[in-house]
């Protein structure tokens, strides 16, 4: 019979998936330790924008530094920086603020996915929070690329991902990222 060994836990989270935290600009949506620092990924509690394009700039390969299906953060950051880049969806999460938080970035992909997985619990936090705003039934951008015309987008319906093209419009939410 084979042993393993007993598995202990590292830490306790100081917060729990699905928790609103006001210091924090919104609802908790993922947690994970790094050695001995507690992550966690924040949802805003309200939509930035039912209707932006992924970028004006739409057939243009930004590349690897905006194709990252973890890291939300570099990829808007490469989305702004391109060449002749004035508006999308990338921008409205970043210049988005709440108070003095102002460290929001367009998600990836997989951080959409990580969302989709704890849906139930931030929807009921939403539902309950003034002022907030459930995620729609509908598609959001996220901050992965794909080909020069072609970026990543949730839809909210049925928790599927899907490509399309960079010029059409679609509902954007900010996330943002802190570390205990």
């Amino acid at each position: 019979m084979a042993h393993y060994p007993k598995l202990t836990k590292l830490t306790n989270y100081i917060y729990d998936i699905g928790q609103y935290v006001p210091d924090q600009g919104g609802v908790i949506f993922h947690r994970y330790i790094d050695g001995t620092n507690q992550n966690y990924l924040v949802v805003s509690i309200a939509d930035q924008s039912s209707g932006q394009t992924w970028s004006n700039v739409d057939n243009v390969l930004i590349g690897p530094s905006a194709q990252s299906v973890w890291d939300g953060l570099s990829n808007s950051d490469a989305i702004v920086a391109q060449s002749g880049f004035t508006n999308g969806a990338a921008l409205t999460c970043l210049n988005y603020s709440v108070g003095s938080i102002n460290d929001w970035y367009l998600p990836s992909i997989q951080e959409f996915n990580k969302l989709w997985n704890n849906y139930l619990e931030v929807s009921k936090t939403l539902s309950q929070t003034s002022g907030a705003t459930l995620l729609s039934n509908e598609t959001y951008w996220s901050s992965s690329e794909h080909a020069s015309n072609l970026a990543w987008f949730f839809y909210f319906l049925d928790g599927i991902t899907y490509l399309t093209n960079k010029n059409a419009t679609y509902y954007v939410r900010a996330v943002r990222k802190f570390t205990i």
